[in-house]
């Protein structure tokens, strides 16, 4: 959506520009900054976007909610329309849709939401053994992946669903995150973890995969790194999906995970499955890489 900027001042007015990608606003720019301000009327931008909403959906019904980003902390969820079976457990947003899906494929296998309440049952192909696990959107696609296989399915609206590549080893995959221009997925009780460069076409396995074979749960990516959850206090960190970093919190059957930047600083918060309220903050981002440039011996300049 485009809202109206104003912009208050008492001199030449500043001229700014706003950026869309995939719906979302990307990058601000300053044209012109304008001139002969005072202290009290320097300009100031405030963009709200009064349609974007936070989705859930219940794990065994068919049960969801929603709940706009711009509600207070009081507000109640609002339930939506059934999802097509009892089964679903994954959901993703990307280009104005919400895709959801569960169960074993074929008819009901997926489920697309333009307002995150009403859903319509969609068709995947079937998968040949286990359950569609996890779905993510990246690159103009979403992906589903199967655990209990080695399949995977792509669609570009949610709608028409296709087969993709094969992921580099049958085993329990049970999550998806898209990042630094790649899908990667991890496995459960297992140390597999996969990659896709190409929009879920090829796959290829980490060679040094996952710190252990653990029960991985959940993977998410923000602000160049890849952050996977396991239960029993594991946790492992990657900017690539190849190369992983292992560390521990405290222990309990970590499954959800989410990323926020709360005043300035970089915040991962993991939610137990386990009967308890168990809860943890995981402080983490991705390292800074430079490049220093030389001439003559001599360093003539650096960048991030």
């Amino acid at each position: 959506s485009t809202d109206a900027v104003a912009i208050v001042n008492t001199g030449s007015r500043a001229k700014i520009r706003m950026d869309l990608n995939v719906g979302s606003i990307s990058e601000i720019r300053v044209l012109d900054p304008g001139s002969a301000y005072d202290t009290e009327s320097l300009p100031i931008v405030t963009i709200t976007d009064t349609t974007a909403k936070l989705v859930a959906i219940a794990n065994g019904t068919t049960d969801n909610a929603s709940l706009l980003t711009t509600d207070g902390v009081t507000d109640n969820w609002t339930a939506g329309s059934n999802l097509p079976n009892g089964a679903f457990n994954s959901v993703t947003y990307g280009n104005g849709t919400w895709v959801a899906v569960g169960g074993p494929g074929g008819v009901g296998g997926a489920a697309t939401s333009t307002d995150g309440s009403t859903w319509v049952a969609r068709t995947t192909p079937s998968v040949s053994a286990g359950t569609l696990t996890g779905v993510a959107y990246g690159a103009g696609v979403y992906v589903a992946i199967n655990g209990g296989g080695n399949e995977s399915f792509t669609t570009s609206n949610g709608i028409v669903w296709t087969a993709g590549g094969d992921l580099p080893a049958t085993a329990v995959w049970t999550s998806m995150a898209y990042g630094n221009g790649r899908f990667v997925a991890i496995a459960s009780a297992s140390d597999e973890a996969a990659i896709s460069t190409d929009k879920g076409e090829t796959w290829v396995a980490s060679l040094a995969g996952l710190p252990g074979n653990e029960t991985w749960t959940t993977i998410k990516y923000a602000q160049g790194v890849f952050v996977a959850v396991a239960e029993a206090g594991i946790i492992a960190t990657s900017s690539d999906g190849l190369s992983w970093t292992k560390d521990t919190i405290a222990n309990d059957d970590w499954h959800a995970l989410a990323f926020a930047s709360i005043d300035k600083t970089p915040t991962w918060i993991t939610l137990s499955d386990a009967a308890t309220t168990g809860g943890a903050i995981i402080s983490t981002g991705a390292k800074t890489v430079g490049r220093l440039n030389e001439a003559d011996g001599a360093i003539t300049s650096t960048r991030i």
